[in-house]
């Protein structure tokens, strides 16, 4: 059985992007990893974006319109730059460094959001407690998402 402890929630943070909207789901599975997927409708495309990522990113992708996209990843900062060229942007980003472990509590630290946030747990996850408390709920392919309004301070 899978607890978490403090769930604190951020989708990516989108810096020198001139109009955007869009999501973030965070998928969190039960060996601790977490995939955050970011879909974004850019306005005035081309246009060069920026996103604030975790820094220890295993996989990284970004699709523009469809297509496989070229990016740059600086780790040390947690930044990821590419240029949308359509105005559908998917971003896909694995990591192992957003959750920890302390005896069967399992804690996940991801920042504030900037976008509706959906977070997945895994199955079998008892939620011991949630910041901040004024999250929806939803239903999305039979499975239960936390949903977090842009500009949340998840903690």
């Amino acid at each position: 059985m899978l607890l978490l402890g403090l769930l604190a929630c951020a989708g990516f943070h989108a810096l020198g992007l001139a109009g955007y909207a869009g999501h973030c789901v965070v998928t969190v599975y039960a060996d601790g990893g977490a995939m955050l997927e970011c879909r974004l409708s850019v306005e005035g495309a081309p246009a060069n974006v920026t996103l604030r990522v975790p820094r220890d990113a295993i996989y990284i992708s970004v699709y523009d319109g469809g297509d496989p996209a070229p990016y740059h990843y600086d780790g040390a900062r947690g930044l990821l730059s590419f240029t949308a060229f359509s105005s559908t942007v998917t971003v896909r980003v694995y990591t192992l460094g957003l959750t920890s472990k302390e005896g069967a509590v399992w804690r996940l630290q991801l920042g504030t959001v900037d976008l509706e946030t959906l977070l997945a747990l895994p199955g079998e996850a008892l939620i011991v407690s949630v910041e901040p408390g004024d999250f929806g709920v939803r239903l999305v392919n039979n499975t239960l998402h936390l949903v977090f309004k842009p500009g949340s301070a998840v903690r």
